[in-house]
Formats: structure tokens, C-alpha cells, sequence
């Protein structure tokens, strides 16, 4: 119960922070101290404003996020992570979130729902090195329609790529 409890919170409040408070603090070193190489490798927007997750409160006090970035590449190096494992963990965090700023709309068929604009679902497939198909209707969980075919709903790995 209270694990459950738990991942209910961490899961809310990676959506929808609490007034005043951050977001989890990765998001904010990545997109400040992030150099622009890894800017464009890891396709971060401009700002925090540019993402869902990230909006309202950017600065904590006594926080430097550009510094806390350096300390985290460090920490990663000293605990033995790779440059490849931690090029996959940073695109993985981009991922997360460019798929807070997906929207979606009502689909043509009751109970559907379509991508409202491609962008951030085109980003995150990219990051997650997936594909997605062209026109992706989902139905809600709780009432399927049986004639929509599941697979249109699944996104496909993508062959691997050299980093």
C-alpha cells in the first residue's frame, strides 16, 4: 500500500509539480548546463518554458544547475557509466520530456484519441529511436474498439544506429 502510494506521488508529480516546487532536478541541470553539442544531440529545446514538465518554477534556491550537470556527468563517470550508457540515459531524459508536450485530440471514432500535432511525438520516437506509424487512432483502455486494428498503436524499434 504504501509503495503504491508512493508511485502514485512520483508519478503525479512528474506531470503536474506542486506550486512553487520543481520538477525532478535532472530536467533543469540537463537543459541548463548542457553544452551545445549535446544541445543538439540530445534535441533539448530552447528553455524550460519549451516543456510541459518543466514549466513555472526553473530556478531553486542555492541550486546552479549548470554546475550540478558537471557534478552529475562526474558522478556518472566515477560510478562507472560509460559515455555510450550515459548518452542513452540523457536521450532517454529528452525523451521523457518531449512526450510531456504530445497532446491529443478526439479521434473521428467515439472513444479514440489522435495526436493533436506530430512534433513531440515525431521528437520522442527519435530520441527512443522507434518508428511511428503514420496515423496512430488509440482507443482508451477501458473501452476498446474491437475494429481498430492494436498495431496502429505500438510504436516499432527502429534498426540500432552507431552512436
Amino acid at each position: 500500500r504504501a509503495i503504491r502510494r508512493a508511485i502514485r506521488r512520483n508519478s503525479l508529480s512528474l506531470l503536474v509539480p506542486s506550486a512553487g516546487e520543481r520538477n525532478y532536478h535532472i530536467f533543469y541541470h540537463m537543459l541548463a548546463g548542457a553544452s551545445l553539442d549535446e544541445k543538439k544531440q540530445y534535441k533539448l529545446l530552447s528553455s524550460t518554458s519549451a516543456y510541459t514538465y518543466t514549466k513555472g518554477t526553473s530556478f531553486a534556491d542555492g541550486i546552479d544547475d549548470a554546475v550540478e550537470w558537471t557534478s552529475v556527468r562526474h558522478k556518472l563517470e566515477v560510478l562507472g557509466f560509460t559515455e555510450s550508457d550515459q548518452q542513452q540515459m540523457f536521450r532517454l531524459f529528452s525523451a521523457v520530456l518531449a512526450i510531456g508536450n504530445i497532446t491529443f485530440k478526439p479521434g473521428a471514432a467515439a472513444d479514440t484519441h489522435q495526436v493533436d500535432g506530430k512534433d513531440a511525438l515525431a521528437l520522442a520516437a527519435e530520441l527512443l529511436q522507434v518508428e511511428t506509424a503514420s496515423h496512430m487512432p488509440c482507443t482508451r483502455p477501458h473501452t476498446p474498439d474491437p475494429t481498430l486494428d492494436p498495431r496502429s498503436c505500438r510504436w516499432r524499434r527502429r534498426p540500432s544506429r552507431p552512436s
